[in-house]
């Protein structure tokens, strides 16, 4: 999340690097609005949805409306997309880890479709490095009419039960 000195250093690196797009994650108000006070001209945001690991963003559903609703009144906020980083999924069983992947891709798609009325989606990341595959695939699946990203931050620097979890994968 972007807020306090993390803000200019945000706008300073998208003034030195101009022909460069940047964008950044909001899941709180408070840091929507300061970066709105701040930036000088739009800034693309992504709205960090909690897909259940309790640690950033906001809950799928009617808060992520009513935060949709606030976060597209600021000026200079440009809600480009979601972000939902499933890291709390560390199932063994491939197979059940295909049907959460299915189950989050409808859940996604229902709320893309439910946001329609307050602003267009134009991306949707996801992932970790474990349901990565999974994700792809039951997007593929759905045929979504979304665009969708994955992105997985440890496929450099993992956690060394990976490869226990999916032997071969890492």
């Amino acid at each position: 999340p972007c807020f306090g000195p993390s803000v200019d250093n945000f706008l300073s690196l998208r003034k030195e690097y101009p022909d460069k797009q940047f964008s950044l994650t909001v899941s709180n108000i408070e840091c929507a609005e300061e970066l709105s006070k701040r930036a000088k001209n739009p800034v693309s945001v992504y709205i960090d949805i909690d897909p259940g690991m309790k640690r950033t963003g906001v809950p799928f559903g009617q808060p992520v409306l009513d935060f949709s609703k606030r976060i597209k009144k600021l000026p200079n906020i440009n809600i480009r997309g979601l972000h939902i980083y499933d890291g709390n999924i560390h199932h063994p069983n491939i197979h059940a880890v295909n049907r959460y992947s299915e189950s989050l891709m409808k859940v996604i798609d229902n709320t893309v479709k439910e946001l329609k009325d307050i602003v267009c989606i134009e991306e949707v990341v996801t992932s970790s490095s474990l349901t990565m595959e999974s994700n792809i695939a039951a997007h593929k699946k759905g045929s979504y009419q979304w665009h969708h990203t994955v992105s997985p931050g440890t496929a450099v620097l993992w956690d060394s039960n990976y490869n226990d979890i999916m032997p071969g994968h890492f």
